[in-house]
């Protein structure tokens, strides 16, 4: 049996290279979510504050692959830790409650080295 993907910010950058290369592949039963619904490309629409929808896209999932990321410019207290902290806290939240068993994603880096001023080089290094 296919394992099911559910790729969140499957229109951005990281995502849609992502999607485009595991749908390719053909392994996986795979749900691309994005703000915008695309039926060409085959991406659902998410709203990253919906709790009932995020539970209702984990619903069954195996794996989360976590890649959508609202770009910092200019407003981080409204509307870019709203939406990547806060947004991502009911992404998995809903997860763990559907019982997904894999979640990562590419927000952690960037919070990391961007706000936090931290690297990764095996360990954590913050100034």
């Amino acid at each position: 049996m296919k394992r099911k993907l559910l790729i969140t910010g499957a229109a951005g950058t990281i995502g849609k290279v992502t999607y485009e290369g595991l749908k390719r592949g053909g392994k996986y039963v795979i749900t691309a979510a994005d703000l915008k619904r695309d039926d060409e490309a085959g991406i659902v629409k998410m709203d990253i504050h919906d709790a009932a929808r995020l539970d209702e896209l984990t619903r069954g999932v195996d794996t989360v692959l976590h890649f959508a990321w609202i770009k910092d410019e200019g407003d981080f207290l409204g509307k870019v830790l709203s939406g990547n902290v806060s947004g991502a806290y009911k992404l998995y939240e809903a997860a763990v409650q559907n019982g997904v068993r894999r979640l990562t994603g590419a927000l952690y880096y960037t919070i990391l080295h961007k706000y936090l001023n931290c690297s990764l080089l095996g360990t954590l290094f913050c100034s």
